[in-house]
């Protein structure tokens, strides 16, 4: 009876959390601490922001990422959320293969930006159920004054395709939130 009992609940246990899951309930969530170094940042004036989506090449095409996430509202979303701040954002995207933020240093100083925010999508996976894009992002802070990376946080984004505006908008402010809660930008 036990064995029973104890096979159902395995074959209906993740059956039942894939159900609830993969039904559109979807999230944005970064980790619980970011690691950074307070005495390396001041508070952030001008930033520019670079967003690298070119990294997918499994399951998901990089376009098909792109086309999903929808860059023209993840940066209005940006530029919305870091409104309520005193700092001055330029955004920017590219999808290099291999990214490297020292190459941004040169639009940085054109833009007498003192800190540069990359935002990384790591990968894309597809799940079975309803074909929902997990999409897994790294954000990381680098002080262009001292120039030392101070900031990271992973973000992750899922959710139904036809709701990404929503879930791009929980991307930014899960970015935003967690740069005003660590003291590297003033909320106003």
């Amino acid at each position: 009876m036990k064995i029973k009992f104890f096979g159902e609940f395995l074959v209906r246990f993740p059956l039942a959390a894939a159900i609830l899951f993969g039904t559109g309930c979807a999230h944005s969530f970064g980790s619980e601490q970011s690691p950074h170094t307070p005495a390396a940042m001041h508070i952030v004036q001008r930033m520019l922001v670079v967003v690298n989506v070119g990294v997918l090449v499994k399951p998901m095409t990089a376009q098909q990422a792109s086309a999903q996430l929808k860059l023209e509202t993840l940066a209005a979303s940006l530029r919305r959320c870091l409104s309520n701040t005193p700092a001055q954002v330029r955004i920017t995207f590219t999808n290099e293969s291999t990214f490297n933020a020292e190459a941004y240093q040169a639009q940085a100083r054109e833009f007498y930006a003192d800190a540069i925010l990359t935002l990384q999508l790591r990968d894309c996976v597809v799940d079975r159920l309803g074909n929902y894009p997990f999409l897994y992002f790294d954000a990381v802070l680098f002080n262009e004054i001292n120039k030392q990376y101070v900031w990271r946080k992973p973000v992750t984004i899922s959710g139904n395709p036809g709701a990404i505006d929503k879930r791009t908008q929980q991307l930014a402010e899960t970015l935003v939130a967690g740069l005003c809660a660590d003291g590297l930008i003033e909320a106003r």
